[in-house]
């Protein structure tokens, strides 16, 4: 722990003292050593040149903790907390428990008890999530978030390109729940098909062009732009093979005596 001390303020304190103590007329010594004492406590240092002083004892980047210890941000990515001591070594985190934590409210995060106080830890890489937790809705239905896994503290519900999290929503990066991204090309051979994420799937489509199967009708696949013929909507049927892009098919919108 840092002791508190300024040996360079104690210095400059002596120095002024004996300067009084030589004052050369004898009656006024005493006044001189008050004197010389008052005008050298006005225009000491403050503090002992590192930020820390009597309002700050621990400096700018430390705080003191409820057991009177100095702590700092954490130096050590292999430490526990978020904290570290003075010393450099971790701070033992303990369960949240202990000190009456409760969560911050990021599903990533796990409230632990460091050294009397409540710190929010990151919880392990490709650790399940949910982001924003359950939702009630009128009648007392929960609504669960969006599943998400969690990289470096946060719930990724996209995809994770391996340094972000991305929003999966892109041909060249879709994916959800925190996954590793794809990138959606077509399939090799297939001159008429075309390849894009759709809800963060990659997705099959259909190329309008010469030599290309009729597409966009009733019960056929869907094209690529348009998708479907009027009155219609493009939805998954199955995949194209146990591992492929799923199929999309033209299909009337279901009714409400259907379901729909």
């Amino acid at each position: 722990m840092h002791a508190v001390g300024d040996l360079t303020e104690l210095h400059h304190r002596v120095r002024c003292y004996l300067h009084a103590v030589l004052v050369r007329t004898p009656f006024l010594a005493w006044a001189a050593i008050v004197v010389a004492f008052a005008a050298c406590a006005s225009d000491a240092p403050v503090g002992n040149g590192d930020g820390r002083d009597a309002a700050s004892p621990c400096g700018p980047e430390g705080h003191l903790s409820p057991r009177g210890n100095c702590l700092f941000p954490v130096a050590d990515p292999n430490c526990p907390s978020a904290l570290h001591y003075a010393s450099g070594k971790c701070v033992i985190a303990f369960s949240g428990d202990e000190c009456g934590c409760s969560s911050d409210g990021n599903d990533c995060h796990e409230p632990k008890c460091a050294d009397g106080e409540c710190v929010q830890t990151k919880k392990y890489d490709m650790s399940s999530c949910q982001l924003g937790g359950a939702r009630e809705l009128e009648g007392g239905i929960a609504i669960p978030g969006p599943w998400g896994t969690c990289h470096s503290g946060e719930c990724c519900t996209g995809c994770w390109d391996g340094a972000v999290c991305r929003p999966g929503e892109s041909r060249d990066a879709c994916g959800s729940r925190g996954e590793s991204c794809q990138m959606c090309v077509p399939v090799p051979g297939d001159t008429c098909g075309s390849s894009d994420c759709s809800e963060q799937y990659c997705l099959r489509g259909l190329v309008n062009g010469p030599g290309c199967p009729h597409c966009g009708s009733a019960g056929e696949p869907c094209c690529a732009s348009p998708e479907c013929e009027a009155g219609l909507r493009c939805e998954a049927v199955g995949l194209a093979g146990e591992d492929g892009p799923s199929i999309l098919v033209c299909v009337a919108p279901k009714s409400a005596a259907d379901g729909g």
